[in-house]
């Protein structure tokens, strides 16, 4: 969501959260439908690259937290990309005790899979995967 600021809107169907530092790059967010709203404990937001939704489902003893994300790409600064694992890092252990969701734009290639992945990647992946130091 490429949306300047913080901000949360309710329309017709949905409730949307978004935030966004700079305007027309990076940027994250929610959509939400609006009969779930009574179950929503809050949004949070991390950076302009990592945010996050608490909710209470009704058959589920525990919390869930969403965490949308939008990684830098490969090209990007090494401080920044160490930044984003960081503040990632922190905000899933946070709330560890809760059901997670991680979910997003990672900027990363797949590329083909390899052998014992076949219970993780597709089957249609192809080509090389994105360089890492981190491993998820």
């Amino acid at each position: 969501m490429r949306r300047l600021g913080e901000e949360i809107e309710e329309r017709n169907q949905f409730i949307m959260y978004h935030k966004g530092e700079v305007a027309g790059q990076r940027g994250v967010g929610f959509l939400v439908k609006l009969n779930l709203k009574s179950q929503i404990i809050g949004f949070e937001e991390v950076s302009d690259r990592i945010a996050a939704i608490h909710i209470n489902l009704p058959k589920y003893p525990k919390k869930w937290t969403i965490i949308q994300v939008y990684s830098p790409t490969e090209q990007a600064i090494k401080t920044d990309t160490d930044n984003f694992y960081d503040k990632l890092g922190e905000i899933t252990e946070k709330y560890s005790e809760n059901n997670i969701v991680l979910m997003g734009d990672f900027n990363f290639q797949v590329g083909a899979r390899l052998d014992g992945e076949e219970h993780i990647i597709g089957k249609y992946g192809s080509g090389k995967r994105s360089k890492t130091e981190k491993n998820w």
